[in-house]
Formats: C-alpha cells, structure tokens, sequence
C-alpha cells in the first residue's frame, strides 16, 4: 500500500526527488536521491539538475535523464562508484537503486568488502576528523560570489518580509527550552494560519504526472 503524502515536499529543490517536486506519493527511494546528488556533487562538483528555481530544476528534470559518463570520471574515482552515482540518481523510483530495500545500497560493488558490523558498532575511524576548537573554514571560499545563491539569497529576504509566511513560525525560538512553552500557547492559532497557508501554496503548484510523460 503506498503512503498518502503527496503534499509532503519539503526539502531543497537541488536535492529533492523528481517525485517529491512533482506532489507525488513517495517512499524512502527519495532519500537514496538526495544521496545520489551530494554524492555527484562530490565527484564532480556540481549538482545533476541545476537551476535558480524550483520550476528551472523541474524543467531539467524533464528535459533528460543526467548520467555520469565515463569520460567525466575523475582519477581518484572508480567506475563502480561512478555506477553507484547513477543508479542512485535515477528519476524514476522505480529504477532507482534502493527502491526494493537498502540491501541493494550494501551489495553494490562500491562497497564490496565493505565492513558494514564495524561502521554499525561505531567501531571505523573517520579518515578526516575536524578540529573542534579551530576555524574548519577555508575564508576564500566563503568570500567567493555566487550568483546562484546570491539570487536564491533575494529570494528568501522577499519570503522573510512577508507577514504570512511569518505566521509560520510564530512561537519559536533559537533556545528550544523556552520555545516549548510559547509553541503550546500558540499552536491553535499558528495552525489555523498554516492551514490557510498551505491550501494557498498547494492551489499555486500545478499537479503533474511525472513519471507517465518524462522521456526515455
């Protein structure tokens, strides 16, 4: 039986499942996505399906089915890897690599050998363990202009500015102790907001059946 949460589409466009942007009923497959894309960023330094805005990466999305070639592989990545990548990244669920159960993740050739007991028991070193009193931060990269984000930045200024989005999140707080209480005198009226407000949103988003018209 599928679960009924096709209005559930929170998350980062860049990461989402096409299945999830598109107001689908979906499962953990969308999950081996989003660890298909960071995976792809890894490799290759950008995302699979890029864009400055949700519809831009739904437009990708359609236009094709991104894999990682054999040229595009870097040197100190293997074809199995590679592999993993694009078996993760799939569009449809269906094909997706995961989508049966996480032993397909775990017998994958990437991992062959792989000590799956140890990592479980908390028992593998990490291979870089960050210095927790000391700037793990490279400054010049965080000083590089990006017109991507940049422009998403904008964007969220605009949504800040706006009172009804605002009413969202009436009642919390950084401190998660002193917010308890202000969320519990709040809920009734902060839900009656947020009803509305999702309503507005889910009449905006047109309903598309994705995986019955993308292209081979």
């Amino acid at each position: 039986m599928k679960p009924e949460n096709s209005s559930d589409t929170s998350g980062t466009p860049g990461y989402m499942a096409p299945e999830v942007m598109y107001r689908q009923n979906h499962t953990y497959a969308v999950d081996y996505y989003a660890l298909g894309v960071i995976a792809y960023e890894f490799m290759l330094g950008r995302r699979p399906y890029v864009g400055r805005s949700r519809q831009e990466i739904r437009d990708q999305i359609m236009a094709k089915q991104v894999q990682i070639k054999k040229s595009e592989i870097p040197d100190n990545w293997s074809i199995e890897g590679a592999d993993f990548i694009n078996r993760l990244i799939q569009r449809k669920p269906q094909q997706r690599l995961g989508f049966n159960d996480s032993q397909e993740i775990k017998q994958h050739p990437w991992f062959q050998n792989f000590p799956w007991q140890k990592l479980q028991n908390f028992e593998l070193i990490p291979p870089f363990q960050p210095n927790r009193t000391e700037d793990n931060f490279d400054q010049k990269q965080i000083l590089i202009e990006d017109e991507e984000n940049n422009e998403l930045i904008q964007q969220n200024l605009k949504v800040l500015k706006d009172p009804s989005s605002l009413e969202l999140f009436q009642g919390y707080e950084f401190n998660a102790n002193q917010s308890m209480n202000k969320i519990s005198s709040t809920t009734d009226q902060s839900s009656s907001s947020s009803s509305k407000h999702s309503r507005n949103f889910s009449q905006k988003i047109e309903k598309q059946q994705f995986f019955e018209h993308a292209p081979k």
